[in-house]
């Protein structure tokens, strides 16, 4: 993964020229994110993403994000017992954007860095709730379309994926999600 963030960086072969005359976005994204843990669970709740972004060379942008994945539940019973856990997911995350604008309006974007990442969980059974959270690191990569409203107003859809992993335990975080920016 490492290779791929520096590949992608190689490659585009931009300058470092000056930024734009609004170097600053600020962006609110909803949508659905996926979550897979090991063959345990596999479920999906309502995301949201805030944003800034600094774009510190033509079509290059430093970001820093809040990103909460949601809630996710599942329920197991074995010869009378329940056992209920549910988790909730969360990261802070760190990266660059590279954007290829296609035209006046639209643009295509490719996003990585890392996550700071972290699940609560709490497990429920006869014998109690017992609670644990989580926390690591890991690298983050997305993709997105942006499409200008006007010069300071945006609409954009992105898909984003975390492939963490905690001790044993392999974790997927998928986002798509939908939004608005304001370049200021």
């Amino acid at each position: 993964m490492k290779k791929m963030l520096f590949a992608l960086l190689a490659i585009s072969g931009t300058s470092m020229t000056m930024a734009a005359d609004k170097p600053f976005t600020a962006e609110v994204l909803v949508g659905q994110a996926t979550f897979e843990i090991d063959d345990f669970i596999n479920d999906d709740d309502t995301s949201s993403i805030i944003r800034l972004a600094y774009e510190f060379a033509d079509s290059w942008s430093a970001e820093a994000a809040f990103q909460n994945y949601g809630d996710v539940s599942t329920k197991i019973e074995d010869e009378g017992d329940t056992e209920t856990y549910e988790y909730s997911t969360s990261a802070f995350t760190l990266g660059v954007k590279k954007t290829f604008a296609l035209n006046d309006q639209f643009s295509l974007n490719a996003r990585a860095g890392i996550a700071l990442w972290e699940i609560e969980s709490v497990e429920r059974d006869e014998d109690g709730t017992s609670t644990a959270t989580n926390s690591s690191n890991d690298l983050y990569y997305g993709v997105g379309l942006d499409y200008a409203l006007t010069d300071s107003l945006s609409l954009s859809a992105e898909y984003t994926m975390i492939a963490a992993e905690d001790d044993s335990t392999d974790i997927d975080l998928s986002n798509i999600a939908v939004g608005v920016g304001y370049q200021f």
